[in-house]
């Protein structure tokens, strides 16, 4: 879902002790990290804001590795 002004509903998320950490944030969307970049940042220990849009598209990715989705 869209907000005003190009912004967009997102998702903060870090991997500690291989579980997501997130929290949700409104975000410009074309600031808004791809899932690739995503993955390849949450391996390296950052932190990155995901559209609403490629959420679930992260966690599937994020399952696959064995990453707990709890937190």
């Amino acid at each position: 879902m869209a907000i005003a002004g190009g912004a967009t509903v997102a998702y903060r998320c870090r991997v500690v002790d291989n579980v997501l950490v997130q929290a949700n944030t409104t975000y410009p969307s074309s600031m808004c990290a791809s899932v690739d970049d995503a993955i390849a940042a949450l391996a390296n220990g950052d932190t990155v804001i995901v559209s609403g849009h490629d959420k679930a598209e992260l966690n599937r990715r994020l399952t696959a590795a064995g990453v707990s989705l709890r937190n």
